[in-house]
């Protein structure tokens, strides 16, 4: 299913602001992975990864196989970090930059956002 950008932007950004309250140090950012990428939002995730490397690691899971919203890790070379890949529909993906031990709450932040997805209109 294909949400509208810019609703499913504001319900993420919105949502992801509980991640930032329990987790010092966590970026956000959201993608539009199509020919012509674009940043939908981000809070902080330039400071911590490229631009380049978040694109590259958000298309590795666009599509994914399950229906989304689906959840995959990509750590970080020589470091503790991670990128927490939340794959929304076909081209649009959350990421979240944060530490190891981050990963309960991106999978509680994904189960918040899978009860408010339906809600937004498909285009």
């Amino acid at each position: 299913m294909a949400y509208n950008p810019k609703q499913l932007a504001t319900i993420v950004s919105h949502a992801s602001h509980h991640l930032h309250a329990v987790s010092r140090g966590m970026a956000t950012t959201m993608l539009d992975t199509s020919e012509t990428p674009r940043m939908l939002f981000s809070n902080s995730a330039l400071t911590q990864v490229s631009g380049q490397t978040l694109l590259s690691v958000a298309r590795q899971h666009v599509p994914c196989e399950d229906p989304p919203p689906c959840f995959f890790t990509h750590n970080l070379e020589d470091s503790d970090r991670v990128i927490y890949v939340v794959t929304l529909d076909e081209k649009h993906v959350f990421l979240a930059v944060g530490a190891k031990q981050d990963e309960l709450l991106v999978e509680e932040f994904i189960l918040r956002l899978k009860k408010l997805l339906p809600r937004i209109a498909s285009v």
